[in-house]
């Protein structure tokens, strides 16, 4: 894909709603890419925060944990569910964007059912953790119903899609305007330098644009001309079939084939003529 998801994922606005999310299911989430940066998290569980993130040995274990799961979703499956070995579960789906999976999104940590506390007095004792302050992390853990899962993590996944699809377009909108302006960038120098008098006018007749040739051809500058326009060219017959040609450009939105125009010059007071292409 074109763009990372770390682009196309306004932080601020996806963690109110991710915030807002955790704190009425009671659980933890983050949106992590592949490379395993949390673009948004919330209500990380303080015995990760505190304790198993923050020592080597348990850290270890939580990076197995995780590496576990993304291979898991990177073969194909649209779920995976895994115990770490430092007592926890996490779960965790693919978030995919037009086809290309650029992301990951998890549920954890919690536990399934009631926990078993001595499994974590040992960890405490092997780890040097306050018993005390350890337990007391475990009991703020959830407990989730295994059958809740995939509606969580299917939120997770829509409403990380949905705000990267939101970025796309975006993104695509940015692009196709600095497209259009590069273009009339370089198609008002092929305009300015050219021999030729280029105008605009819009569906009202009024001149909106005259190219810089005015001057060298008319002799009239480009604001003169936008003024003066229908007074140059109304008193000259052979102009009164224009008004229809312009008329019929404008409803029709179609090309008409090109017509003579007769001008009169600003000093010669004579009159010149120029082969018009309307569009």
């Amino acid at each position: 894909m074109k763009y990372k998801i770390s682009e196309l994922i306004d932080a601020e606005k996806s963690q109110g709603l991710l915030d807002c999310f955790c704190d009425a299911m009671g659980i933890a989430a983050a949106i992590i890419d592949l490379h395993g940066d949390v673009l948004v998290g919330s209500r990380w569980q303080k015995i990760c925060t505190d304790f198993h993130r923050v020592n080597e040995r348990t850290l270890k274990k939580c990076i197995e944990s995780d590496t576990r799961l993304a291979n898991e979703l990177q073969q194909g499956k649209n779920f995976a569910i895994y115990q770490c070995r430092n007592g926890l579960t996490d779960a965790a789906s693919p978030i995919v964007i037009e086809g290309v999976h650029i992301a990951n999104a998890f549920a954890g940590q919690f536990f399934l059912k009631t926990p078993d506390r001595d499994f974590f007095i040992r960890q405490a004792d092997e780890y040097g953790f306050d018993e005390e302050d350890y337990l007391d992390a475990v009991a703020r853990v959830p407990i989730i119903d295994e059958k809740h899962l995939p509606a969580i993590l299917n939120f997770l996944t829509t409403f990380a899609e949905t705000v990267a699809s939101v970025g796309i377009e975006r993104f695509r909108h940015i692009e196709a305007t600095e497209a259009l302006r590069e273009s009339e960038t370089r198609l008002r120098t092929i305009i300015e330098h050219s021999n030729e008098l280029f105008y605009i006018n819009d569906t009202k007749y009024t001149l909106t644009y005259v190219s810089q040739t005015s001057k060298d051809i008319l002799g009239y500058t480009p604001e003169e001309l936008k003024h003066q326009w229908i007074e140059l060219i109304k008193d000259n017959p052979l102009n009164k079939k224009i008004s229809e040609i312009v008329r019929k450009a404008i409803a029709t939105g179609e090309r008409q084939p090109p017509y003579l125009l007769k001008l009169e010059k600003k000093e010669a007071r004579r009159y010149g003529s120029r082969l018009m292409n309307p569009r």
